[in-house]
């Protein structure tokens, strides 16, 4: 093999082993500064949102919402973010055991609005999605989900329950760190009972992934 050539291909080696390290290093770069997504429930008014509006039939309707906030700190948004349910628990009072329920899949939560699209989230902007909802003028004992795809026909007795449950909720966004919190919330037919919580200072908890 002549100098000319050797040169050449101790070159080409190197360009190719500098490329790897180069682009290697802009991964692990982008990996560290990724933003990191947050989703909390807090006992708060602001968790909670009423809406007036009227149904299909023509009928005049009240109904309240238990929001959940999704937040996201870094120096880049956060792209393309969903929040998942992820499971749906009975919880029985004085009993450390929950009892799991027909909710097996995951499915996807409408942000506020009933929009189910994924959204950049950068920092220092608040969104909210819309866990449960309930009827204020107790036309309807139910629970209401807003989720992708609607409960299947299996499932529809989620509604049906007077109990509390415990919500498992996640948001993942397409280059962020991922974050979970869970919710307990107990209904027997009356709203007010349900969303009494909320008007009281506490928090739900916010676990980054």
């Amino acid at each position: 093999m002549n100098d000319t050539l050797l040169a050449a291909l101790i070159g080409g080696v190197a360009a190719i082993v500098g490329g790897l390290v180069s682009g290697g290093a802009l991964w692990l770069l982008d990996w560290w500064t990724r933003p990191t997504l947050n989703i909390a429930v807090k006992h708060t008014a602001d968790h909670i949102d009423h809406a007036d509006y009227t149904d299909i039939n023509g009928v005049p309707r009240s109904c309240i919402y238990v929001r959940a906030k999704v937040t996201s700190t870094g120096a880049r948004s956060a792209q393309k973010c969903r929040v998942y349910m992820t499971s749906i628990q009975e919880v029985h009072p004085g009993h450390p055991e929950t009892t799991p329920t027909v909710l097996a899949d995951t499915k996807i939560v409408a942000w506020a609005g009933t929009d189910f699209e994924p959204r950049d989230i950068p920092q220092g902007v608040d969104f909210y999605v819309d866990v449960v909802r309930f009827d204020k003028n107790n036309l309807d004992t139910s629970w209401h989900f807003s989720l992708k795809p609607d409960l299947f026909s299996s499932q529809i007795k989620l509604r049906d329950f007077k109990g509390r449950y415990r919500f498992h909720l996640m948001v993942i966004g397409e280059n962020a760190r991922a974050s979970a919190c869970s919710l307990d919330v107990e209904y027997h037919g009356d709203w007010q009972t349900a969303v009494r919580p909320f008007n009281k200072p506490g928090s739900g908890a916010s676990t980054p992934n």
